[in-house]
């Protein structure tokens, strides 16, 4: 007797954006590089989103890695941008 087993595959997308203007009702306002507006990706709970936080109130450019699976899309980290030269 056999047995069959299938198991979907998730796709996992990692994208770099930029923190934008403010973080309004629990919701960071980002941008993509090519200039489109994102503000549907909450402010995560705990150590990363006081981060995030200070580092925008401190008024530091900042990047925050977003990771989207299976139809869900969170903050995984943050780091300040690189300077223009």
């Amino acid at each position: 007797m056999y047995a069959t087993f299938q198991a979907g595959l998730a796709l996992q997308i990692t994208i770099d954006f930029e923190l934008q203007v403010n973080i309004d009702d629990g919701f960071l306002n980002l941008m993509t590089n090519d200039g489109t507006a994102k503000d549907d990706v909450k402010v995560p709970e705990g150590d990363l989103g006081k981060q995030i936080q200070d580092d925008f109130d401190a008024g530091k450019d900042i990047l925050v890695t977003i990771v989207a699976a299976m139809g869900e899309e969170a903050a995984i980290s943050s780091k300040e941008a690189p300077k223009a030269s």
